[in-house]
């Protein structure tokens, strides 16, 4: 065989070689998450319920805190439906968040579900105007900045027309725990017209727009979000996090923007 084609063969291979490493590498990149943070909070409030402005107040200044590592502590205000009779009509209220906020309170114990509450990583369940507490628990989660994993990696994501379609991986150990996946607004402002915020200007940050809870498969699995009609794609981020069925903790919390995919 001639010499010069076996050392063109030869280069070619690694020219080919080069290109997959890096189409591999590209393909990782894409789907690292923007944040990976230690802490979640869990905010259930509703725009006609006039305790929970202060609290967002409380929250967002706590948030601003740069002492909590600012993108190392997430938010996510699940808006309720049971105020929606009682005045005015929350526009981001669902029902389902009615039912998550239900089962915090059946594992978390209280009597009644009220507004505005915090769950902070799943395991903890308290006032959202008891800003003292969170950060209390924030600052004790701080010093770890750690939080557990099950190896969950997003494997792709993509939109396709009105659906966000995702696929995940995790350890093959993993037993008893569920995937959840929310879509979420940066931020959204509202003119409140009647009931007990009648006339405020009202200012949700990290929204949950679309939500979906699922078995956590240890062959993974594919789903997908709804994104709502006419909304700013830039204003969006996908939050991924996987939860224990036993005692609710959360784990592997991962943040995307949607503007990436």
């Amino acid at each position: 065989m001639n010499c010069f084609f076996v050392k063109f063969v030869c280069e070619m291979q690694k020219v080919f070689i080069v290109l997959f490493v890096l189409s591999g590498a590209l393909l990782q990149a894409q789907n690292r998450p923007r944040y990976q943070p230690y802490a979640m909070i869990e905010l259930f409030t509703s725009q006609a319920c006039a305790s929970c402005p202060p609290a967002h107040e409380k929250i967002e200044n706590i948030l601003a805190d740069s002492s909590f590592c600012n993108d190392s502590v997430f938010l996510l205000s699940f808006h309720v439906d049971y105020w929606d009779d009682l005045g005015w009509k929350d526009p981001f209220s669902k029902a389902s968040y009615t039912i998550r906020q239900q089962e915090y309170q059946a594992k978390l114990g209280g009597e009644s579900v009220y507004t505005p509450m915090l769950v902070v990583n799943g395991k903890s369940g308290f006032s959202g105007n008891n800003d003292v507490r969170l950060r209390r628990e924030l600052n004790s989660l701080r010093k770890t900045a750690v939080i557990e994993s099950v190896g969950l990696i997003i494997q792709s994501i993509k939109t396709e027309g009105d659906k966000l379609i995702f696929s995940y991986s995790c350890k093959p150990e993993v037993r008893n725990m569920s995937i959840h996946a929310a879509l979420v607004s940066k931020s959204d402002s509202t003119l409140v017209e009647s009931g007990e915020n009648e006339g405020l200007q009202l200012v949700s940050t990290n929204t949950v727009r679309a939500f979906v809870k699922l078995p956590l498969r240890v062959e993974g699995s594919r789903a997908y979000l709804k994104i709502p009609e006419g909304i700013d794609l830039e204003n969006l981020n996908v939050v991924f996090w996987v939860q224990s069925g036993q005692d609710g903790g959360v784990m592997d919390i991962q943040v995307f923007p949607i503007v990436d995919f």
